[in-house]
Parts: structure tokens; sequence; C-alpha cells
């Protein structure tokens, strides 16, 4: 019998020290009040008196109770202070809307309807050469390509939508702008033959694209206004002969302003030292956009 209670009071104490090590934490309150009846109780069972074993059941039953609040703050930690700062602290801090523009290249669907500017693509119904740039803080995107070296795209809404089997891609939004017509430079003096792209470089996450026509040699980057309202486009010609002669489409001619120019029906024409760094604006408010 004696050893049977030497059992039990082992295994009391045994679980009274794991809880006080493991369940709770150093130098609180529960741990040191644990301690103090862990140690007496501890006292007791080798001063061989039977209070011995009642301080162990007593240990034992405040144990059960601290281990139950202990198992219901751990199960709903909003109702324990420290554990609630805690994990204030620790969550992850909210990832803000990316605003890094996105540019992707690779094979797209050829939705021009217009024959002037389907022509250097032939019958082709598939663009190999675009580069599409995505402006996360509007949701609107361009799509310029690198054979005709022009703008043919702009959509709001989400990026690109591509199939799964052949990878091609297309706008998966709204489309605001079609290209339509001539090239924008082939009416200016020393333009001639087929353009001749060179690269890209980044400007803040955005392409400047670099390329010539003829002895035109032309810079040129896209951005969006706040209320993606309005579509930029951003010229460099540097080394112009004399004024530079864009061809605005016609659907667009009512459409487009700027600041530095002359706009008379189709043809807008700058001077060489505004063409330098000029600006067409894009209107691309969609009850006014215009069947293409």
């Amino acid at each position: 019998m004696m050893r049977l209670v030497k059992a039990i009071r082992g295994f009391l104490l045994a679980m009274n020290l794991k809880a006080i090590n493991f369940r709770f934490p150093k130098g609180s309150v529960v741990s040191m009040l644990l301690t103090v009846v862990f140690a007496c109780s501890l006292a007791a069972m080798f001063s061989r008196r039977k209070i011995a074993f009642d301080l162990l059941v007593v240990s034992s039953l405040c144990l059960a109770a601290c281990f139950a609040n202990a198992q219901e703050v751990k199960e709903n930690p909003s109702t324990d202070p420290e554990t609630k700062a805690v994990d204030e602290s620790e969550k992850a801090p909210e990832v803000a809307t990316p605003t890094t523009p996105v540019v992707w290249r690779g094979i797209m669907q050829n939705v021009l309807v217009d024959p002037m500017a389907r022509l250097p693509f032939g019958e082709s119904e598939t663009l190999r050469a675009p580069i599409a740039v995505h402006f996360p803080a509007q949701k609107s995107s361009i799509c310029w390509d690198a054979k005709a070296c022009r703008l043919l795209y702009a959509w709001k809404g989400e990026f690109l939508a591509q199939d799964a089997t052949t990878q091609i891609a297309m706008p998966a939004g709204e489309i605001a702008y079609l290209a339509a017509g001539p090239g924008p430079f082939s009416a200016a003096v020393g333009a001639y033959g087929k353009p001749k792209y060179f690269g890209f470089k980044l400007i803040e996450g955005v392409p400047e694209f670099y390329y010539s026509v003829g002895r035109v040699a032309v810079r040129e980057r896209f951005s969006f206004s706040e209320d993606a309202e309005t579509l930029m486009q951003h010229f460099a010609i540097d080394n112009s002969a004399g004024d530079v002669v864009m061809t605005i489409p016609e659907a667009w001619k009512n459409r487009i302003s700027t600041e530095k120019g002359t706009l008379k029906n189709r043809i807008l024409t700058v001077s060489k030292n505004d063409a330098a760094d000029f600006t067409l604006n894009y209107s691309l408010i969609p009850d006014e956009t215009p069947a293409e």
C-alpha cells in the first residue's frame, strides 16, 4: 500500500514540475505559487507525514484549475491583454497595392481592324513583337509593338488573358484605343522605309522605346492620369532637321490634345525646338470612345 501511495505521490510531483516548467511563463505569479506548493509537497513527502499526500492533492487541484484557465486563454487569446499585445505585434504588415508597372513580352492576339494599321503584320492574326505595359495604380495598360514601332492598344481593367494551350495573350479589359491609319511619323520630313527598333530603357519602371523612321530618331514612353481617363504619349526627337509632322488617326483627331504644336485636321506640326519634348493626351472616357 505504501508503495502505491509513493507512486501516486511521485506521479503528482512529476506533473507539478512539468506544469511549472512548461505551462507558465518564468517569473509569473502562477509559476511562483506552484513552485512553493511543489516545495512544500516535496518536504512533506520526505518527512513521511500524511500531510504530504494532502498537499499533493491540493497542489494538483490548483494545477488543474490553472491548466484549464491557460487552455481557455490559448483558445481565446483576445481575452488576455498580454496575449493580444503579442498577437498585434506579430501580425504581418498589410501589403500595399502594387504600383510598379508590369512589362510583358510574348505573343499577342492581333485585334486590329484598320487595314493600314494591320499592314506591317500581313495576314497574321498574332503579334510577334508586342511589349505590353500594365499600370496597376490606374488599372490601365498599353501595347506597343516593336515591329511597327507604334502604339497598338490601350485598355482599362485587368492586364492580360492568356490561352493555357497556345500561350497567346490578349487584353483582358475594355479596349479604349486601337491603332488606325499609317504610322504616326509616316509624313515626317526625313521619314522613309520601315521603322527600326533599338530597344527600351526603364524609367521608373516604365519602358522608354528607342527607334527611328528613316532619319527621324524617336524616344517614346507612356503614362496615365491618376483617374485613368487620359493616356499620355511622351515623345522626344533630338535630331530633327525641321518641324516634326505627325499623322493622327481620323477617329481621334478631336480627342487628342497637346500643349505644343499645332493640330489641324489629322496633322500635328511640332516645331524643331518643341520636338525635343512634347506630349499627346488621349481622352479615354468610356462613353466618348469612338467605334473603330
